[in-house]
């Protein structure tokens, strides 16, 4: 899964973000708080079709964490 797959996204829950890069923490996000982390998880899953567990949610601290589960979670379904 490539950035741009998911920057659509990125973008819906973080409008007011300049850009955004593959390295990228929740720290280098002003808005990336925890409702804006939820409204993040609730977007994916219904982008992509995916669910991810409370486990997974915990671990996704960066746009890095986001790709390579979002890919995980497709290649499953495939």
């Amino acid at each position: 899964m490539e950035l741009e797959k998911i920057k659509p996204v990125l973008k819906q829950v973080f409008p007011n973000q300049q850009y955004i890069e593959i390295g990228m923490t929740k720290g280098d996000i002003e808005d990336w708080d925890s409702v804006a982390h939820l409204t993040l998880i609730i977007e994916l899953e219904e982008e992509f079709g995916i669910n991810i567990a409370q486990n997974e949610i915990v671990k996704l601290d960066s746009i890095s964490d986001i790709i390579e589960l979002v890919s995980k979670k497709l290649n499953r379904a495939n």
